[in-house]
């Protein structure tokens, strides 16, 4: 599975779901304590961060704020305060 993550031409969901799966019908690990980590309040907060990085990327946001700090010229200092 870490080779998979390294390697990154699987998506990471899939060889996280996977290991998930590889875990339990290996009887590795009980079926309860595979899912019981993903109620906690660290784990939400990561998804959540996930989610919200791939959804401005959808956007043309940082491409636009890209090109509008590039035109301006800015010093790297300017550039960091708007940052």
């Amino acid at each position: 599975m870490f080779a998979l993550f390294l390697l990154d031409r699987v998506r990471t969901e899939v060889v996280s779901l996977a290991g998930f799966g590889a875990g339990a019908l290996l009887d590795l690990v009980p079926v309860p304590e595979i899912f019981s980590g993903l109620s906690d309040p660290a784990f939400v907060t990561v998804v959540e961060m996930l989610l919200i990085v791939i959804a401005i990327g959808r956007t043309a946001l940082p491409g636009r704020l890209s090109m509008l700090l590039a035109a301006r010229r800015l010093s790297e200092r300017q550039v960091l305060a708007v940052l």
